[in-house]
């Protein structure tokens, strides 16, 4: 997959995040009629709509589409943990907040398990021990 070079994107919608989320899922890259298996429990898309929606996250720089043959294929520019960190920092700069108070956020919600738990202890003892 080729890594988008810049730091800065222009943030997908939601109907478009669920077409990277799909392209995610995949190594090689995905046909229209992929994309809208993979997103038929939660979208109930036509082929044209994928096509107007990659379209878009294609002149975002965030997908390229390969044209070259009669089956148009989608292969996202940026991997999903870039994406998450590029979010991650987006929301501390927009909120002026520091990466713990974020954390902390996160961590008072009703949502973590104790495996998320388990998860941010091995990030955090790797992290130190580097």
């Amino acid at each position: 997959m080729r890594k988008k070079k810049s730091s800065s994107y222009e943030t997908p919608t939601d109907a478009e995040l669920d077409i990277m989320k799909a392209l995610w899922k995949h190594k090689e890259p995905v046909r229209i009629s992929e994309i809208i298996e993979e997103l038929s429990d939660s979208r109930s898309w036509k082929s044209q709509t994928v096509h107007v929606l990659g379209t878009r996250l294609e002149k975002k720089g965030l997908i390229s589409i390969d044209k070259s043959n009669c089956f148009h294929t989608y292969s996202p520019l940026i991997d999903e943990n870039e994406y998450m960190r590029m979010e991650s920092k987006a929301l501390i700069d927009r909120t002026k907040c520091t990466v713990g108070k974020l954390v902390a956020s996160l961590i008072d919600a009703d949502g973590i398990t104790d495996e998320d738990v388990a998860q941010l202890e091995d990030i955090l003892h790797s992290k130190r021990h580097r």
